[in-house]
Formats: C-alpha cells, sequence, structure tokens
C-alpha cells in the first residue's frame, strides 16, 4: 500500500463526494420529472417518499381565475436524502483512498 499525497487524498475525497451527491441530485431530479408528468393530465398532489421519508410535494390545483396553480414543497425527508449520499460519498472515498495501491 502507499501512502497518497495530500493533494491527491483531496482531490479523491473531492471526487468521490461530488460523484455521489450528483448522483443523488439526478435521481431527485427523475423523481421531480416523473410525478410532474403524472400531474400534467390531471390536478392533484403527488408525494415522493423514499420509505418512510417523504421527500418532497408537488401539487397542481385549479385557479378561480382559470388555469392552476402548481407548486413543490420541500419535506424534511429531502434533508435525509442528502445526507445519506453525502455518507456513502465519504464511506466511498474512504475506501478510495485506503485501498489505493501502487504500480509496481
Amino acid at each position: 500500500m502507499a501512502v497518497l499525497k495530500p493533494q491527491e487524498k483531496q482531490r479523491v475525497v473531492t471526487g468521490s463526494i461530488l460523484s455521489m451527491l450528483i448522483i443523488g441530485v439526478i435521481t431527485f431530479a427523475i423523481l421531480i420529472i416523473g410525478l410532474a408528468t403524472r400531474l400534467n393530465a390531471e390536478p392533484g398532489i403527488q408525494t415522493a417518499a423514499i420509505g418512510p421519508f417523504t421527500l418532497f410535494e408537488l401539487y397542481k390545483v385549479p385557479s378561480p381565475a382559470g388555469g392552476f396553480n402548481a407548486g413543490l414543497s420541500f419535506r424534511v425527508g429531502a434533508l435525509y436524502y442528502s445526507a445519506f449520499w453525502l455518507v456513502i460519498g465519504s464511506v466511498f472515498a474512504w475506501f478510495r483512498v485506503y485501498s489505493h495501491k501502487t504500480p509496481k
């Protein structure tokens, strides 16, 4: 096992954490788009939940003046979701830093 330079460790840790957070953001965006397409046809409220954690609510209600009012409300579960991906990224970074081998 080789000892990485501090700059290399920082690059590996930053890259690992950012990549996991980007995966989390992309998954979150797919959830929002998926629920928004359900609301496209009919008004109502759609809730995104993973397990016991409610991430957000999308709503579309008819407006008295005509048309619709729509919105997005984030819930506490969104913080837990972000923290989950941050922890996964940190574990992945730790594994990458401490399992690094030098070529012979």
